[in-house]
């Protein structure tokens, strides 16, 4: 399905790409399937965003190392990423692949920003108790943080941890660690949630895109279509 959502954005894209000079590439293995369709083209004609290390590495092994840029406050006309959780209403839940904050960085600074997914991330806003929400924390007194989170929200707090191949837990690009919360209540409102988290000393950013939502929405679905819309 990742293939066909690969294709579909890369025909959008073909159509619209005379409006982009400044292009944001988001992280995970969704956007590593529209690298691999997207004509190379298009690609070397712009300047490149990246919103992950891995995204980076894997730019410059495709030849496009005097593309890439890093966000520095001008309008970047278009950022194309996935999503783990989506809505009909234009929020989405990102951070599985632990980028979260430079993604909501290049978010910020995007005119547009289209969304890919499978129909499996697709939620029911009346129930979220099947959703997981990323936050990314400051290692410093990062169990006081913890604690703080499941005080202040329905939610329980799980230090991410790496695999079996390394001990530890999980450290972000920033040098950050990474807190799933896992919801208990479904009636939270999410950008009332997004706004409070980051209130809390220690906290850098959630993945919540509540208040910066996207603007159109490709979706692969079971039967062999890719659904279109925007919020």
């Amino acid at each position: 399905m990742k293939k066909r959502v690969a294709v579909e954005v890369t025909r959008y894209l073909e159509h619209e790409f005379h409006q982009v000079q400044r292009l944001g590439i988001g992280s995970g293995t969704t956007v590593r399937s529209f690298l691999s369709f997207v004509p190379e083209k298009l690609l070397e004609s712009v300047e490149l965003i990246p919103t992950s290390v891995d995204t980076l590495l894997i730019l410059r092994d495709m030849g496009f190392s005097a593309n890439i840029r890093e966000p520095d406050g001008r309008t970047i006309d278009l950022t194309i990423d996935g999503a783990d959780k989506i809505s009909k209403s234009g929020w989405v839940i990102k951070g599985g692949g632990g980028a979260l904050t430079r993604e909501k960085i290049v978010r910020l600074h995007s005119r547009e920003f289209w969304v890919m997914v499978d129909e499996s991330k697709l939620i029911n806003e009346c129930s979220l108790t099947s959703c997981t929400i990323p936050v990314e924390i400051l290692p410093f007194g990062h169990q006081a943080t913890i604690r703080l989170l499941e005080d202040i929200f329905p939610v329980k707090a799980t230090l991410r941890m790496l695999d079996q191949r390394k001990i530890g837990p999980v450290v972000t690009d920033n040098g950050n660690y990474i807190v799933d919360l896992e919801i208990l209540r479904d009636s939270l409102d999410l950008l009332t949630v997004e706004k409070e988290i980051k209130k809390i000393p220690g906290v850098i950013e959630s993945g919540i895109f509540a208040s910066l939502p996207y603007d159109r929405a490709f979706m692969a679905c079971k039967d062999g279509t890719v659904e279109v819309w925007s919020p």
